[in-house]
């Protein structure tokens, strides 16, 4: 898989600043920012925009998921484990469709989509079975 190919100027500056801003003003529970934190690790490692950004690109990602189906992180915690997971592969659909959206070219499109496949994979294998 492709890592580190985007250089963080390939992103729109505003755009970055604004999700920073963003995960700032979200308020999440100890284990859910946790996991947030620990899924923006992975996604940094093919896509360096700050941590914080991230976070903030993946909590609004959270909010479109949570308007679109009506629901809570707290309601995704409570489902049985494939269906967990099925809920937040919408979550990083959106995530990076968000990415791509604030790319300045869509050149880097497949390495954006290969880190956020990376990261739910990582999803899968650390959290979607508690």
């Amino acid at each position: 898989m492709i890592k580190m190919a985007i250089r963080k100027d390939m992103f729109h500056k505003d755009e970055l600043k604004k999700a920073e801003e963003d995960f700032s003003k979200v308020q999440y529970k100890k284990n859910q920012r946790d996991i947030i934190i620990s899924l923006s690790k992975v996604l940094c490692e093919y896509i360096p925009i700050s941590d914080v950004a991230m976070r903030g690109f993946m909590s609004s990602s959270i909010r479109e998921w949570q308007k679109k189906e009506g629901k809570t992180i707290s309601d995704v915690i409570q489902m049985a484990p494939q269906d967990r997971a099925n809920n937040v592969k919408e979550m990083f659909i959106n995530l990076a469709n968000r990415l791509v959206k604030v790319l300045r070219t869509s050149d880097n499109e497949k390495v954006v989509r290969n880190g956020v496949n990376s990261a739910f994979d990582s999803y899968v294998k650390k959290f979607a079975t508690r």
